[in-house]
């Protein structure tokens, strides 16, 4: 017997979420969370020690004259990539930040859109500005506005698998991960086959991995060449992601009220 609580099908009982709110509260709802993304992201020391990371890489670009053309723009990535995987784990942190997700009465699409926008907004205008100082000796003003647009969309959805990957793996683990593929994600697939062209074995898969993840690559060949696959594949990543971070958060919410029990 239950007591009347819902079953989620393994035999352990848990209580029913709230009801959802008034359609009329849900740019409340929304509104709530993007403040709490915000916060997230803005009160905690991780982000800011990437930010003195990204600080020092400007200033150790500084001291080198740009050559002619957008030489930079792999670095503007990275940085970019720093700020918005090393903000974006705390955003769906275990512990309170999961907790108060799952206890949340709104739609379940509000949590994980709210916090994302909220952390993006604290983060893309610093990597933005980081971009734009690298990026336009070289480019020019004339490339800042599609810089700024591609850099926003490959931040977002880098953001967005690593606030999903959060509850599953933990924060530290996601901003890892994060961080490694912003590095070594700049490079294309094609040099990445090169390097590994001794270890086809390893090669095959990797390559092919990397075609598919949201990776700085991308953003990059962009930039240089245009064209919507990238575009379409980044777009799709956010969305995917943002429903993988609905999944993950409840997941993280059902194995938590089994430990005790275990």
């Amino acid at each position: 017997m239950n007591n009347g609580r819902l079953n989620d099908g393994g035999g352990e009982p848990r209580a029913p979420r709230p009801p959802g709110p008034p359609d009329g509260s849900v740019a409340l709802a929304l509104k709530a969370d993007v403040v709490l993304g915000a916060q997230l992201v803005s009160r905690h020391r991780a982000p800011r020690l990437a930010a003195l990371l990204v600080l020092s890489l400007l200033v150790a670009a500084a001291g080198h004259r740009p050559a002619p053309g957008a030489v930079r723009v792999p670095m503007a990535c990275v940085v970019v990539g720093i700020l918005a995987v090393v903000g974006a784990s705390r955003l769906f942190a275990p512990g309170g930040a999961v907790a108060a997700a799952r206890a949340g009465a709104g739609k379940w699409w509000i949590a994980p859109v709210g916090r994302l926008l909220g952390g993006l907004a604290v983060v893309l205008p610093l990597g933005l500005a980081g971009a734009a100082l690298l990026a336009l000796p070289g480019a020019g003003t004339d490339a800042m506005p599609r810089l700024s647009g591609i850099l926003s969309l490959y931040g977002a959805a880098t953001a967005a698998v690593t606030a999903a990957a959060a509850p599953l793996i933990g924060s530290s683990a996601a901003a890892a991960i994060g961080l490694t593929t912003a590095w070594v994600g700049a490079l294309p697939p094609s040099g990445l086959a090169t390097m590994l062209a001794g270890w086809p074995v390893i090669a095959r898969p990797l390559v092919s991995l990397w075609n598919v993840l949201p990776l700085p690559w991308r953003a990059i060949r962009w930039f240089e060449r245009g064209g919507l696959g990238d575009l379409m594949l980044l777009a799709a990543w956010v969305v995917v992601a943002v429903l993988a971070t609905a999944w993950s958060v409840n997941r993280f919410y059902r194995l938590a009220r089994r430990g005790p029990a275990a």
